[in-house]
């Protein structure tokens, strides 16, 4: 999970072989930060990325549109800035 303070976001990556950053370390876009795996059930390499208003990533609740997972096209496009 990285936490970007510009955006007021949680960017999630998920099916990685290897951690290559440690908790409160700063990265910016050109830090490596893990290593593709294949964990999961699909099988072959991926990555798996969320962005997410709160650290759970969960889903948003009845009568609270908006709260939590946002579509992450616009940053995956470099239309939003990165942390």
């Amino acid at each position: 999970i990285i936490w970007d303070a510009r955006n007021q976001l949680y960017h999630r990556y998920f099916h990685n072989d290897a951690v290559l950053v440690s908790v409160g370390q700063r990265v910016d876009t050109t830090t490596s930060i893990g290593v593709l795996g294949a964990t999961g059930s699909e099988g072959f390499p991926h990555v798996h990325f969320e962005v997410s208003r709160n650290i759970n990533g969960d889903p948003e609740p009845p009568g609270n549109p908006g709260c939590c997972l946002i579509d992450p096209q616009p940053f995956l496009r470099g239309e939003v800035p990165l942390p």
